[in-house]
């Protein structure tokens, strides 16, 4: 009778065939790979019977290795179809969890666990991977992705990871409507992705801080980080916008000036410089801060005739842009926010330039009539003595 030991190495060798194999058609590998499967599991069960628990866990974690591996090649995903390859990757992740947690019981070596961490990691990118060629909706590929969770929900760390996975999926999608100008949509992508992120946050506390995978917790740090600052820009957005959309209908009216409006017009421009400054971490998003400026100053200069204030909003907006130039690379010389201000700017100091020289005639006039009649006893000696000839 064959023993679990005897039956593990049997799969081992159709392992090897259907993965390493450079001779074997395709076809024939995957055909291997499955015979794999069968024999592992079938090693599984004379563990099983044999009470022998660490070939349970070997055989278990063999099984769920074939099947991770068989759903994330390429060469067999083709031929499986997407169905069976989103069984394989479950299976995968669901033989992996049990022989992680069995094998814990059974106080195996480091090694063999730090392994298994780094197959788990493996597993999940090449999840992630095969869901991103299948489609661009992220709605679909969250819910693949959770669609695994079942299958290593004993792994906090696993569980951890398909959290933040999708959590980044949603970015993307964030990114993608920040740049069309859907910030609605952003933002409620944005709040959604609290759950995810709160999710892996609590996944990854429970376990000691030497064992949380650096990898999964630099790149959660990294998508909250990317949550506050565009949440910060989304929000500044829609409140600029709002405030543009009103500007207009105010522009348009040609009876008097509606205070009212004026003044809630005023105040969303306020909001949206302020939500430019919100990031929980004190970082400020300085291209929406510019903006919201730049909106605060025109509005003050050409509407509410309060040239002072408007300058004093539309020059820190260009210095703000002039800094985002100079750290980041920002380009904002032909955008038109920019030029506006620009434009502005320079109406006020030319005015500015000729208030102040009209002021200095008429705070010198009274000296220069006092002085005149020297000054013209001055210019009459001048011309006489320029008009001698000396001969």
């Amino acid at each position: 009778m064959s023993t679990s030991a005897s039956i593990r190495k049997e799969g081992a060798i159709l392992y090897g065939e259907a993965f390493h194999s450079k001779e074997l058609a395709p076809g024939l590998k995957l055909e291997r790979a499955k015979g794999a499967i069968r024999l592992f599991m079938d090693a599984r069960n004379a563990a099983s019977s044999e009470g022998d628990g660490e070939a349970w866990v070997y055989a278990t974690k063999n099984h769920g290795m074939t099947s991770s591996m068989l759903a994330s090649t390429k060469e067999f995903t083709g031929r499986l179809g997407s169905e069976m390859v989103y069984y394989y990757f479950k299976e995968g992740l669901s033989f992996l969890t049990e022989a992680y947690v069995n094998g814990k019981r059974l106080v195996l070596a480091t090694e063999w666990y730090a392994k298994l961490e780094n197959m788990f990691l493996s597993v999940i990118e090449s999840a992630v991977e095969y869901i991103i060629d299948q489609s661009e909706d992220w709605r679909f590929r969250c819910a693949k992705l959770s669609q695994l969770l079942p299958s290593a929900q004993a792994s906090d760390s696993t569980s951890a990871h398909l959290h933040v996975k999708m959590a980044s999926e949603m970015m993307k999608h964030t990114i993608v409507c920040s740049e069309q100008g859907d910030y609605r949509e952003a933002s409620s992508t944005l709040h959604e992705m609290y759950q995810p992120l709160n999710f892996a946050r609590q996944l990854l506390q429970r376990l000691p801080e030497q064992l949380r995978p650096i990898s999964i917790t630099a790149e959660l740090e990294d998508i909250e980080h990317s949550q506050r600052r565009y949440l910060c820009r989304v929000t500044s957005a829609q409140c600029r916008g709002q405030a543009e959309t009103l500007e207009d209908e105010l522009l348009l009216d040609n009876e008097e000036l509606n205070m009212d409006l004026a003044m809630i017009i005023l105040d969303l421009y306020s909001q949206a410089l302020l939500a430019a400054r919100s990031a929980l971490d004190g970082e400020a998003c300085l291209e929406s801060e510019a903006r919201a400026a730049a909106g605060i100053g025109t509005f003050h200069h050409l509407v509410l005739k309060n040239e002072e204030r408007g300058h004093t909003h539309l020059f820190h907006a260009v210095q703000l842009a002039d800094t985002i130039t100079h750290t980041a690379g920002g380009a904002f010389f032909n955008k038109p926010w920019y030029q506006k201000a620009k434009t502005v700017i320079e109406e006020y100091r030319k005015k500015r330039l000729s208030f102040d020289q009209a002021a200095i005639a008429k705070q010198r006039a009274p000296t220069l009539e006092n002085l005149k009649p020297q000054l013209t006893a001055i210019a009459a000696s001048i011309a006489a003595f320029s008009g001698k000839s000396y001969k």
